[in-house]
């Protein structure tokens, strides 16, 4: 319509120029500050069966434990909205489930929160109605949907980094981060900044020991996945002798 009105009035170079303008504007910025979509227990309760069998087809499981939470892109991960996205999937973390924090997980000091940013974190909860933080769960699987993210960068890339660690030192070392829906090109930048990703159908228990994330086929099979056994049951397993102490990861 703009290019319409401004060519009827204007000019056609006018028109032509104002609509390819605005529409390169419009789409760096949908890109930039259009965030993932966060899925959870509590989004799932009130969806109509049309939404239900959508989401069946596209390979979103009917129930969801109160411990996942899942991040879809909706556009590619890159330079403009990497740190963005970051911050906004951590807010939706804090803001929904409750950390997991003792001297095992390290020094106060080593924590990725203040006390201005447990403040910000109570004003995003008194945002969204949570009365009462002490009643949330706490977050033990995050699943990352790449379907629609065709693009991914070096910025992203350090962002992501930075992400796992954050998730981390708010979740605990047990915490897992599971992809699924990755292209080919986005595997092979991840390989080449050596961020290491593992297929499910190809991981050993040694991946498990170090908390390689998984890629999965789907988002039903990321989720429905058995959890990431600890040390004490994955060295059981491998040496097929009993231990007596081992601290659980």
């Amino acid at each position: 319509m703009l290019t319409f009105w401004v060519c009827l009035f204007v000019s056609t170079e006018a028109g032509l120029g104002a609509g390819v303008g605005f529409n390169v504007v419009y789409v760096l910025l949908r890109q930039v500050f259009t965030g993932p979509k966060s899925i959870s227990f509590a989004d799932r309760g009130d969806i109509s069966e049309l939404q239900r069998s959508l989401d069946a087809t596209r390979g979103m499981p009917a129930n969801i434990s109160d411990d996942i939470r899942i991040f879809r892109f909706k556009e590619s991960f890159f330079f403009p909205n990497a740190y963005s996205i970051k911050v906004s999937i951590m807010d939706s973390i804090q803001t929904h489930h409750t950390p997991v924090y003792s001297d095992r997980y390290g020094a106060e000091a080593e924590r990725n929160w203040s006390v201005q940013g447990e403040r910000r974190v109570a004003r995003l909860r008194k945002k969204m109605k949570i009365a009462d933080p002490n009643n949330l769960p706490p977050i033990n699987v995050v699943v990352l949907d790449f379907t629609k993210c065709n693009h991914l960068d070096a910025t992203a890339i350090i962002q992501l980094k930075q992400f796992v660690t954050e998730l981390e030192l708010y979740g605990g070392k047990h915490v897992e981060l599971r992809f699924t829906g990755m292209s080919d090109s986005i595997r092979l930048r991840l390989e080449r900044a050596q961020f290491e990703v593992v297929d499910d159908t190809e991981a050993s228990s040694e991946d498990d020991v170090k908390g390689v994330p998984k890629h999965f086929a789907n988002v039903a099979q990321a989720v429905l996945a058995p959890r990431r056994p600890g040390e004490v049951e994955i060295i059981k397993e491998k040496t097929g002798e009993s231990v007596e102490h081992i601290e659980e990861v």
